[in-house]
């Protein structure tokens, strides 16, 4: 349902008004849902789970609301800083290590 809907949001495709009520309701239900769920992944610490839930909303071609917004900065923010850090930590290693072709 998600892709195809993308694909008809992406494309311009209109529906007709019976059948496009109902699909926007599931819509927002279902953005509903990722969202309350990647703000309970950002409780928990994870991450990852949260910007992937995030990610799925932002795909879906609509505009986000200011807390679907604020929520996607949290995440992309918090990943990035995660990542970098990591690197960081094998950056040091690796100039360490001797160079195998020598």
């Amino acid at each position: 349902l998600s892709l195809s809907l993308s694909i008809g949001i992406s494309l311009g495709l209109s529906l007709p008004p019976f059948f496009s009520s109902k699909l926007l309701k599931m819509l927002s239900k279902l953005r509903g849902e990722l969202l309350k769920r990647a703000l309970l992944a950002e409780r928990a610490g994870r991450d990852e789970d949260m910007a992937a839930s995030l990610h799925m909303i932002w795909k879906s071609g609509v505009d986000l609301s200011s807390e679907e917004k604020e929520a996607t900065l949290r995440a992309f923010h918090t990943v990035v800083k995660h990542r970098l850090k990591s690197l960081r930590k094998v950056k040091p290693i690796s100039k360490n290590r001797p160079d195998p072709e020598n």
